[in-house]
């Protein structure tokens, strides 16, 4: 069992696209994990064995909310349950780790914190 963390911005999108911000993605969080690391470096596993995919700027990193104009934004934090780790590199993009999910989802939950400057 493994889990896999999306932290993403619906209320924000990439110009000339129809995708959100993505501002943080974690996959192969064990699932005996309580709790994730702090100050985790870009573009390195954490300390737990789970991977950071890549955000809006292309780095497999964490990205702050940085919310713009309208504010307030709706940060969405998506929690899912897998049934297995997936077997993907380091610095897999979000489409690739949602993709890998698929037919593996034991559970999910959804958290949405308002944000602005």
């Amino acid at each position: 069992m493994s889990f896999v963390l999306i932290l993403h911005d619906p209320d924000a999108h990439v110009p000339k696209a129809t995708t959100d911000i993505t501002h943080w993605v974690v996959f192969n969080i064990p699932g005996d994990a309580t709790g994730l690391p702090e100050s985790v470096p870009p573009d390195a596993p954490l300390a737990n064995g789970g991977m950071q995919g890549t955000n809006i700027t292309g780095k497999a990193a964490y990205q702050g909310p940085c919310a713009g104009p309208p504010s307030p934004h709706h940060y969405t934090f998506e929690l899912s349950a897998l049934d297995q780790k997936l077997d993907l590199p380091q610095g897999a993009s979000r489409d690739q780790i949602q993709k890998a999910m698929e037919g593996h989802v034991l559970g999910s939950a959804v958290y949405i914190g308002l944000f602005n400057r």
